[in-house]
């Protein structure tokens, strides 16, 4: 396989950051761009671009890849209101991939979220399932949506309804089976793994991914 390179946004969240630590590792990659709002260095085989997501325009000549990996997100409470939830969460995973496809990227992939529908009442799930449409539009040769139920992992800041939520699957985990399956939380790691060995799978077409998947994937 040829050498190829990757372009990252999000690699400093949860399920990015342990992206970034498999595609460093990885010998199909030889160069991965991160964008980040974080003055980083570039080390290696990363360069790191300093970005400021409300003008991606400006840097757009260098979002040029084989594949576009999207792990932006945050929560209503860090981001302090419905629009800058929205900016996070839609406009600017929505913007980058219309600028990687302009430039030939031909593989993008999204984490969004279970429950991700544009028509829901839940303001959080409605607008993962916006972004969703918005990028399902554009002419990728392929588009992989990851849509991971309650995620599991080290985070720098604590989020109390996770922690909560954490809890009361895991009382519940024994009586997930079948249908059930894809609510089980699962390991960012999982995410993460399962993202690489698809990216690295010659596949062409839309495709939606949920944890009890993911977690298949990811341990294959």
């Amino acid at each position: 396989m040829a050498a190829k390179k990757a372009i990252l946004a999000g690699g400093t969240g949860l399920v990015g950051n342990l992206l970034l630590e498999l595609l460093i590792r990885d010998r199909n990659y030889n160069e991965v761009v991160l964008l980040s709002r974080q003055d980083l260095k570039s080390s290696g085989k990363v360069k790191v671009l300093k970005t400021d997501f409300e003008d991606l325009k400006s840097i757009a000549d260098e979002i040029t890849g084989d594949e576009c990996f999207c792990c932006l997100g945050t929560t209503m409470k860090k981001a302090g209101s419905k629009s800058a939830f929205y900016k996070v969460d839609h406009t600017y995973p929505a913007e980058l991939a219309r600028i990687a496809v302009a430039n030939g990227v031909n593989k993008y992939l999204l984490v969004t979220s279970l429950g991700a529908n544009a028509r829901s009442s839940f303001y959080y799930n409605r607008v993962k399932g916006e972004v969703e449409n918005t990028i399902l539009k554009l002419d990728y040769d392929s588009i992989h949506i990851f849509r991971p139920s309650l995620i599991l992992g080290k985070r720098n800041e604590k989020r109390i309804a996770e922690s909560i939520g954490k809890w009361i699957s895991f009382l519940i985990i024994p009586l997930m089976v079948g249908p059930l399956k894809k609510y089980k939380p699962i390991k960012a790691s999982d995410i993460a793994q399962a993202m690489l060995k698809i990216a690295l799978k010659d596949e062409k077409g839309i495709f939606f991914h949920e944890s009890d998947f993911i977690k298949a994937i990811a341990k294959q």
